[in-house]
């Protein structure tokens, strides 16, 4: 028997009709989420590696278990499959802030939208446009006064959290809003934290603006 009567033998015939453009379909979604939204506006190359990458084995993953043998239990495969892939986003060397996460949640959902076998592919085109326009918008939504969050590293130890507010409001000049300590060296005094906060509302106001609010009309002599 030959290799190829062995395979559909086994049931595992190769339905490239559905395959190939369910593939297609993945890599333009992963393409315009990872590089054409994420990587134009945070400039992470080893991110965009990644989410690329995380898509395309998950989407590999889902589609052999999908085309795995009913009697194998294809729905306990599945999930642990998925299982496995989700504990994936834990191994890193690196913390990820909540929008990378929600962006390795969004490869997740395509590459699982596109992989599950539907009869019908305008349908899972349309639930990847869905991810795309939910992740296209949410990150470039910008409330009236953003939160930012930035690590710091200062010289000295502050036990008091009420002391360390008010010294980061200090040297900020912005109202702390959250503060979370990382480390802290007895050794050399030094305190590492990641604190959240938020600028006053005057920062935001832009530059032309307040210049036109504040300079007197020149009169031109004619």
């Amino acid at each position: 028997m030959s290799s190829s009567a062995a395979i559909l033998a086994l049931g595992l015939g190769p339905p490239y009709e559905r395959f190939l453009p369910a593939l297609a379909i993945d890599l333009l979604a992963i393409g315009l989420l990872a590089y054409g939204i994420y990587f134009r506006r945070h400039h992470r190359r080893d991110l965009l590696l990644a989410y690329v990458c995380f898509n395309v084995g998950l989407f590999s993953v889902v589609t052999v278990l999908m085309l795995a043998d009913a009697s194998l239990g294809t729905s306990l495969a599945l999930g642990l499959g998925l299982f496995g892939a989700l504990s994936l986003i834990r191994l890193r060397s690196a913390e990820l802030r909540y929008h990378e996460i929600a962006y390795f949640f969004s490869a997740l959902a395509l590459a699982i939208v596109n992989a599950v076998d539907i009869a019908d592919l305008r349908f899972t085109a349309l639930m990847s446009f869905v991810v795309l326009a939910a992740m296209f918008v949410m990150d470039r939504f910008e409330p009236e006064r953003p939160i930012r969050r930035l690590a710091l590293v200062l010289d000295e130890i502050y036990p008091d959290e009420t002391v360390l507010r008010a010294e980061l409001e200090r040297r900020l000049g912005a109202t702390v809003v959250a503060v979370e300590i990382t480390e802290i060296d007895y050794v050399r005094d030094i305190t590492r934290l990641e604190a959240e906060y938020v600028r006053d509302r005057s920062a935001f106001d832009p530059p032309r603006r307040r210049l036109r609010r504040t300079t007197p009309p020149v009169a031109i002599d004619r």
